[in-house]
């Protein structure tokens, strides 16, 4: 328990240390990724309440009200228009919604949501490809620890315990080595550039 309530509190410090940055302007959130984060966020929130787990509910909730506090502070001082990228992730995470809703199988709903999560990560990291600096080594560390802590506080290991935190654990190393890469200006022609 002491692990998972530590892995809560980096998850916080995470949100509070994006959302403050973001709002000095030292680092600039991609807009999509945290509107697909917010509303995952939110329905997970709603699944959860829905579902009667009101004991978890201030994880979500704090997740949801960061993310779409994070976004609004973004969007106000990063005005700009959607790339490519950006449209097939907004696309693609609004089909997975409507599956997410139309699948009663939960199993199916978490892979799907899993899904979201992982499309939410791609404008980030395309942007982090042009820009390492648009994000916070220290930010993204953060959450990394908190999703250490929160795979080891689990208490058993299967199948539908483990996805979400170890995807989520892959693309967070996936956006810190991002961060730490150096822009190399030999490197213009790449899948992220295109898009």
């Amino acid at each position: 328990m002491l692990l998972a309530i530590l892995s809560g509190i980096f998850a916080l410090a995470f949100y509070y240390d994006v959302f403050t940055d973001a709002l000095k302007g030292k680092i600039k959130p991609n807009p999509s990724s945290w509107f697909i984060w917010s509303l995952n966020d939110s329905l997970i929130l709603v699944a959860s309440w829905s579902a009667g787990a009101y004991n978890t509910l201030v994880v979500p909730f704090v997740y949801a009200i960061f993310g779409w506090a994070i976004l609004a502070v973004t969007i106000k001082n990063n005005p700009s228009k959607l790339s490519l990228i950006e449209i097939v992730c907004l696309t693609g995470s609004t089909v997975s919604w409507v599956l997410y809703f139309l699948i009663p199988n939960p199993l199916y709903s978490l892979i799907i949501a899993v899904i979201v999560n992982a499309i939410g990560c791609l404008p980030t990291m395309a942007g982090l490809w042009r820009d390492p600096k648009r994000e916070s080594f220290r930010s993204w560390s953060l959450l990394l620890v908190a999703s250490i802590l929160s795979i080891t506080s689990l208490e058993h290991y299967k199948f539908a315990l483990l996805l979400f935190p170890i995807s989520s654990l892959i693309l967070i190393v996936v956006i810190n080595l991002l961060i730490l890469r150096k822009s190399p200006a030999s490197l213009d022609i790449t899948v992220f550039t295109v898009l």
